[in-house]
């Protein structure tokens, strides 16, 4: 898990040679490191004109969301990433969460905490062989969604 000292100096390295123009924060899931997140960002706007900071992103799962965050991701206009891969059936099948009975549920949840805020997030969906063999399903919900 990386330091806030690890972003820094990565930031200030990379920005230095080629320009930074998005960072998206991913791997796993990035708000369990969220403290450390934060604290970089916020030395981002603290140390830079907002003209000068790149587009943040970050890709979660988004089972862990609270205020806390959801007030981090508002303030900073985070752009939200997550995954859902179809209906809950399909989606349940891979995804996993400890003491949750539906991760796609708690998904659709986080993406209803946005609305208030005008936040689209993202949608990365990932295609197995379940969504081969219920292709009419997915079809459907996609037009749905």
């Amino acid at each position: 898990m990386f330091e806030f000292e690890d972003y820094v100096k990565t930031y200030q390295k990379i920005k230095s040679k080629f320009g930074v123009y998005s960072i998206c924060f991913f791997g796993g899931e990035p708000f369990l490191n969220f403290k450390t997140i934060k604290r970089f960002v916020e030395y981002l706007y603290n140390n830079f004109k907002v003209s000068e900071i790149s587009n943040i992103g970050v890709s979660s799962n988004g089972t862990i969301m609270n205020e806390e965050i959801y007030d981090f991701v508002v303030k900073y206009k985070i752009l939200f990433g997550t995954s859902l891969d179809g209906p809950r059936k399909l989606n349940d099948i891979c995804r996993k969460g400890d003491f949750l009975s539906s991760v796609h549920d708690k998904v659709i949840d986080t993406f209803k905490y946005f609305e208030t805020a005008k936040i689209k997030p993202v949608v990365q969906f990932t295609f197995n062989k379940h969504h081969v063999e219920n292709c009419k399903k997915v079809i459907s919900w996609l037009k749905y969604f």
